[in-house]
């Protein structure tokens, strides 16, 4: 590669796209394509992020603006202007097709490796027990990322009471305070995705005590923040930022607003489509109603203690 300005993604992309004559290339597709050829070593880069960075440069400078043209919707390609597309429209949207399934499929991957980070955190500062609801095992249906939550946690009082009887007066009189808790968890929260992933989580998580987005990358741009501050507050669901070298450090930046009852329409649809959920309620259950904790049933912290 010749003539690369080490501090320029968009150099970089003009390399790549000269390389790779008249085929349009999404951002992915292009860092990819450098660390197979050995380019990305040539950045003189200290981003920690890359491929975010020219995906940054390519979607909102100026300077993208005036040299690329864009090609398809997801994923958006570029291609330098000048050139014409070799791929036919039944090729890109080929292409796009595969994209968006297998994106779905490696973030859906990597969002699971967050549930015991998760679940560690929610121990420590919820003592809550939490579990994984695997959607895949739900009934079919129409919908479904937008009813069932990615993890969800009961927090026992019963656990720090030194005698029985507390509990079991608890129990006869109605007053029981059992608290439950729903995740949904993301890669990230930024400008261009907050609204479906922080109505998701209304969605999904509105049904309990608490509901919660968690996500280990957040922007923390002011204009962002004081929007993503007005929606927490307006739909009571608090957000987590997960930290996932030391899933102690993580934080509650917004805490959730505690709703004093359930939806129990909501819990009662949710356990007649998915297995792992009616499991969930059933557990906890017996735990009260044994008071003892089957720790063995819900997600595992073993790594972390």
């Amino acid at each position: 590669m010749k003539n690369l300005d080490k501090n320029e993604f968009i150099n970089l992309a003009i390399n790549i796209l000269s390389e790779n004559k008249d085929i349009p290339m999404s951002a992915s597709e292009m860092w990819e394509y450098a660390i197979n050829k050995g380019y990305d070593k040539e950045l003189n880069s200290n981003t920690k992020t890359p491929e975010k960075s020219l995906q940054s440069r390519l979607y909102t400078s100026k300077k993208s603006e005036d040299l690329f043209n864009r090609v398809g919707s997801f994923p958006i390609r570029f291609i330098l202007k000048g050139q014409k597309s070799k791929l036919s429209d039944e090729e890109l949207e080929e292409k796009t097709i595969t994209d968006k399934i297998e994106c779905k499929r490696n973030n859906k991957h990597e969002e699971r490796k967050l549930h015991p980070l998760l679940a560690y955190f929610a121990r420590s500062n919820f003592s809550a027990y939490l579990k994984t609801i695997n959607n895949h095992t739900s009934l079919k249906g129409d919908y479904k990322e937008w009813m069932h939550p990615d993890m969800v946690g009961a927090y026992f009082p019963f656990e720090d009471w030194q005698e029985k009887s507390t509990t079991e007066l608890s129990q006869k009189l109605g007053c029981f305070p059992l608290k439950i808790y729903s995740f949904e968890l993301k890669l990230s929260l930024e400008p261009g995705n907050i609204r479906k992933h922080f109505f998701q989580a209304v969605s999904n998580s509105s049904w309990a005590h608490e509901g919660y987005i968690v996500a280990p990358v957040i922007s923390m741009q002011p204009e962002f923040m004081r929007e993503l501050k007005r929606l927490s507050s307006l739909h009571g669901i608090g957000v987590i930022k997960l930290n996932k070298e030391s899933p102690e450090a993580s934080e509650v930046i917004f805490p959730a607003t505690e709703k004093q009852s359930l939806d129990w329409d909501t819990i009662d649809k949710i356990s007649k489509l998915n297995p792992d959920f009616k499991d969930f309620i059933n557990r906890i259950i017996k735990d009260c109603n044994n008071k003892e904790i089957i720790k063995s049933f819900y997600d595992s912290i073993d790594e972390f203690e």
